[in-house]
């Protein structure tokens, strides 16, 4: 399995669960811009409940912000919710917010402790 192959089931996998969550429309170009809005600074972490907010962490911030997102792309500016400074506490957010959360990246679906 290449590179690509993985990407392309991570985007049909986001795609899913926009679907299961807010309906087809859109979905596929909806998970495209969550995954292309991912960088060296910025992480998308999970979706929040009915898949209305994505959960991204600023690295350089430290911190857990929503963005709104739909099918013409994600939000420029998000709303801090947390800050994590280590991966640890990053995980931990994850672990205490999962029964929340409508997708979870799987980066984060395993913690590492």
């Amino acid at each position: 399995m290449t590179l690509g192959d993985l990407q392309e089931r991570l985007g049909d996998d986001l795609a899913v669960a926009i679907t299961e969550h807010r309906g087809g429309r859109d979905a596929g170009n909806m998970a495209r811009a969550l995954l292309e809005r991912e960088g060296s600074t910025k992480l998308l972490v999970a979706l929040t409940e009915g898949a209305r907010m994505a959960v991204y962490y600023e690295q350089l911030l430290w911190g857990v912000q929503l963005r709104g997102f739909d099918g013409d792309g994600v939000a420029a500016r998000g709303t801090q919710v947390e800050k994590c400074r280590t991966r640890d506490a990053l995980e931990r957010w994850v672990l205490d917010h999962r029964a929340g959360l409508a997708w979870v990246h799987p980066r984060f679906r395993w913690p590492s402790r």
